[in-house]
């Protein structure tokens, strides 16, 4: 089921929400050495990687210039993080932009539809375990934070590692329930 839009949402720094993104359990323990958005950076953002208490940042990115990018369009921009991070299996992680200014920046989102039985988010990878997160101004916890089942951003974390279950095996990255039953 392909998504029901794709879209790229406008919003700056007096918006609400002013931080939008991914929120995702990961599930498997990993190190992240930083993330891939689909953006249009026509202003100053940070990409934020929130800890699981939803409010302390583990790190924050500056985007590159807006005026030394390849090019004026959305497109597919790596912001690497300072050093690996370990992101916990079964634990709860935020990965958002934050507009620096009140000059509009697009990220790249999808839909899709949930019929009461069906939530078709659990079609794609990591199903109802990554999905759109907002927040308006500054998060103090988890409870900050709206969640959408039905959303997606196309943000990615890039994982250079991971622990191997126990037994052997593989990561879950593609199990297309999300881990949900």
């Amino acid at each position: 089921t392909p998504p029901a839009s794709n879209t790229t949402e406008a919003f700056n720094n007096t918006s609400n929400p002013t931080h939008r993104g991914l929120k995702i359990t990961m599930p498997v323990t990993c190190q992240a050495i930083g993330a891939v958005a689909f953006v249009d950076l026509d202003a100053a953002t940070d990409l934020v990687l929130y800890d699981t208490n939803g409010s302390t940042a583990i790190e924050t990115i500056a985007a590159q210039d807006k005026d030394i990018r390849s090019g004026t369009s959305a497109g597919h921009i790596p912001f690497l993080f300072s050093q690996a991070r370990t992101l916990t299996a079964g634990s709860t992680y935020r990965v958002v932009l934050r507009p620096a200014s009140s000059s509009n920046v697009g990220i790249g989102t999808f839909t899709t539809t949930d019929d009461g039985s069906l939530c078709a988010i659990d079609l794609f990878d990591l199903g109802q375990n990554a999905c759109y997160t907002s927040c308006n101004g500054t998060p103090s916890n988890t409870g900050s934070w709206t969640d959408s089942l039905t959303k997606r951003t196309q943000i990615s974390l890039i994982i250079n590692a991971y622990d191997v279950p126990v037994g052997g095996g593989r990561p879950a990255f593609g199990d297309r329930t999300g881990g949900k039953s």
